[in-house]
């Protein structure tokens, strides 16, 4: 592990480097976050002390996918892959942030896709049916009543509610004969 010191207006890294796979840790200053967002949009947020960064380019040969840059003089810590295994090893806390962050990336660009794609409310509802059909034709009856379930929470004024109420009726009256 070693400590850089960065001036303010200094970048750590740009947006496509794939030069290097350290993370990074913010030891003082304060640092930005400038990122391409899938609809071409730029997204910005700060970085604050304590927090890690670069992390997916850490687990493999993965092009960076933001700029850092110094909002202040900062320092920060760079770790080797190893390194930051280490720590983790050591603080589980530090796996549950980084998997946190990754799962509400993986939630933007979830829903960013669905903006572009255009995807309707019709069309989420239907999916919900096709789950529940899914655990249904799977005799995965209680998560295909869960399904049919939320699918008459979520969506009562759809015209497919009598066909979700029948499906319902049938694994009810299924499930009491077995």
């Amino acid at each position: 592990m070693k400590l850089v010191q960065y001036k303010k207006g200094s970048i750590v890294y740009f947006e496509g480097d794939i030069r290097e796979n350290s993370t990074y840790l913010l030891k003082n200053g304060e640092l930005i976050r400038k990122k391409t967002s899938i609809s071409s949009a730029i997204e910005k947020s700060r970085i604050g002390v304590g927090e890690f960064f670069g992390l997916k380019s850490s687990l493999g040969p993965i092009a960076r996918d933001e700029t850092i840059e110094a909002l202040s003089d900062c320092t920060i810590y760079v770790l080797s892959p190893d390194e930051f295994l280490s720590i983790v090893k050591k603080n589980m806390k530090v796996l549950i942030r980084s998997l946190t962050a990754f799962s509400n990336e993986l939630r933007k660009i979830h829903k960013a896709i669905e903006h572009k794609l255009n995807v309707k409310e019709a069309d989420l509802d239907d999916k919900l049916l096709g789950i529940a059909d899914y655990y249904r034709e799977k005799k995965a009856y209680r998560q295909s009543l869960y399904a049919y379930n939320r699918y008459l929470e979520l969506y009562p004024h759809q015209p497919k509610v009598g066909l979700a109420k029948e499906k319902i009726q049938a694994i009810r009256s299924m499930l009491e004969t077995t």
